[in-house]
């Protein structure tokens, strides 16, 4: 019994290449058994690389197909994720709100797709998202009337825009919080009803997550 050759003593009489998981078996096998036997990794669909806006959501879809029949169950995960960035284990869909401090930076996001196949066969590929930072966020408009002032504010979309007001400016000031415009689309306005009895204040703008 020769396997890779034709017969002995002959130079070109063997295979160019590889032998990978040989099995004799004592009977003819169906197809249908023969596919079983075979164990193939998943194929990847390539992803090209992405520019977003830190503050925004990223949303990417991944694919796959296993070549075994029946096919087999396959499972998600990131090697190494930046922070924040998330996969559903189940269907592949990459989720990554990136925040305001991570821009600007190019990452590589390395995605890894595992068969439950005997032996689990597996494939691997990355891409990367350059992250662009947004630009700083301005006060267009303001005004005071009947005891309320006004702010328009401008921007980027999608960051959070957090207004934040002190009674004073000096060192080690305290900003307190007013309001938070959650995925804003700027620009948009903000009226302050609550200056009470405050001689003066100051606001600012600041740009989450």
């Amino acid at each position: 019994l020769r396997l890779g050759s034709i017969r002995s003593g002959s130079g070109s009489g063997f295979l160019t290449g590889t032998i990978n998981n040989v099995q004799l078996f004592g009977r003819v096998l169906s197809a249908a058994e023969i596919l079983r036997l075979v164990n193939h990794p998943p194929a990847l669909t390539s992803i090209a690389n992405i520019t977003v806006l830190a503050g925004r959501t990223l949303l990417v879809t991944n694919s796959a197909t296993d070549l075994d029949l029946p096919a087999q169950t396959l499972r998600w995960s990131l090697l190494n994720p930046p922070e924040g960035a998330t996969i559903n284990s189940a269907n592949g869909l990459i989720t990554w709100r990136p925040s305001i401090s991570q821009s600007p930076t190019t990452n590589t996001i390395a995605v890894v797709v595992v068969d439950d196949g005997t032996p689990a066969m597996s494939a691997i590929q990355t891409f990367a998202v350059t992250l662009l930072r947004p630009a700083e966020p301005q006060m267009l408009v303001s005004g005071l009337s009947n005891g309320s002032f006004s702010l328009s504010v401008t921007g980027d979309a999608g960051p959070d825009y957090m207004i934040e007001t002190a009674t004073k400016l000096s060192p080690g000031v305290l900003w307190t919080p007013v309001f938070t415009n959650l995925f804003a689309t700027p620009p948009f306005l903000w009226i302050d009803s609550t200056n009470g009895n405050d001689s003066q204040r100051y606001y600012r703008v600041r740009l989450f997550p």
